[in-house]
């Protein structure tokens, strides 16, 4: 993969039927998976066409989603300053993607790191539902556990309120 300063991976939520008369909104999609295009058409508007470096389809996991963001989370290890942003329409699955199912409320969260490289954890979550934050944790102290072997070395991961 070549390098990249900025990606922009779109992940579609999948279509959700009005509740009024059963239909969609009347707009249509093709996706052009090869050259990570969509095209959007709208009848009265026509055809818009988008390119980004990624696209995830309706039907992707949590674990597709982190796969693209995995190498950013990473970096993070090597010193670099990163961040990965979710933007959308309210209702579009951002707190999904980066929380996942049942982490809402960060006060209900278990950090306890006595287990490094175990997820903390939410009492509605299980791990197919994890987002990109707990899977980025995760990732982050098991590569410290594997990759740290020098003696004089010392990590701290704090919460801060």
């Amino acid at each position: 993969m070549e390098e990249e300063s900025v990606r922009v991976i779109v992940r579609i939520r999948p279509i959700i039927a009005s509740v009024d008369d059963g239909e969609v909104d009347g707009s249509s999609s093709l996706f052009d998976w090869d050259k990570r295009r969509i095209s959007v058409h709208r009848p009265k508007k026509g055809t818009s066409e988008f390119k980004f470096s990624h696209i995830l389809g309706p039907d992707s996991t949590q674990e597709d989603l982190f796969i693209q963001c995995m190498d950013v989370a990473r970096n993070v290890c090597l010193g670099m300053n990163c961040c990965i942003m979710a933007y959308g329409q309210t209702g579009s699955g951002k707190t999904y993607s980066m929380l996942g199912k049942g982490w809402d409320d960060a006060d209900n969260i278990n950090l306890d790191t006595s287990n490094a490289g175990e997820l903390p954890t939410s009492s509605n979550s299980d791990d197919e539902n994890y987002g990109i934050i707990p899977r980025c944790v995760k990732d982050l102290f098991a590569w410290l556990q594997e990759n740290v072997n020098g003696e004089g070395c010392e990590f701290t991961v704090r919460k801060f309120s």
